[in-house]
């Protein structure tokens, strides 16, 4: 005779948290041009102070790049990058920099994303994404004014 010990049942099983990709699928699903728009955006912002630093700063981006091989000693011919014109160079510099910003880019992006969305369709004239009810706090409508009831002006001080 078998017996089952420690059976679960469904549950007893919690929810698997989805991953952050699928979090940002789920983004680019449900908010498509705010998520795109704000990611771009903040690729933007960040870029330009960057390659602005490298330009102003007077880096010579081919110069640095036969530098760093020869510290790490890469044994590449590499003396094709004097022919690339300095500025590109620092712009592909900026990049790869640009990269290192993503782990606090990204989690701002993910967080002002569903804002966006709502700041777009207010300014397309449609409505928000639907809400739901937990998240809507209970706000006490105002009383309607009384018929009898005057109206007191504020006096402004001067």
């Amino acid at each position: 005779m078998q017996t089952r010990a420690f059976a679960t049942t469904s549950s007893d099983t919690k929810e698997k948290e989805p991953s952050r990709w699928e979090k940002l699928q789920q983004l680019f699903r449900e908010h498509g041009v705010a998520f795109g728009a704000l990611y771009v955006g903040a690729n933007v912002v960040t870029f330009i102070p960057i390659f602005g630093a490298l330009t102003v700063g007077g880096v010579d981006g081919p110069e640095l790049i036969l530098w760093a091989a020869d510290r790490l000693e890469i044994t590449y011919d590499l003396s094709f990058i004097n022919t690339i014109h300095k500025d590109l160079v620092n712009a592909f510099i900026a990049l790869e920099l640009n990269a290192w910003v993503e782990p606090v880019r990204l989690p701002a992006v993910i967080a002002y994303t569903p804002r966006a969305s709502r700041w777009l369709k207010a300014r397309r004239g449609g409505a928000g994404p639907v809400e739901s009810v937990e998240s809507v706090k209970a706000e006490p409508e105002p009383a309607p004014p009384r018929k009898n009831e005057k109206r007191r002006r504020r006096r402004r001080g001067g």
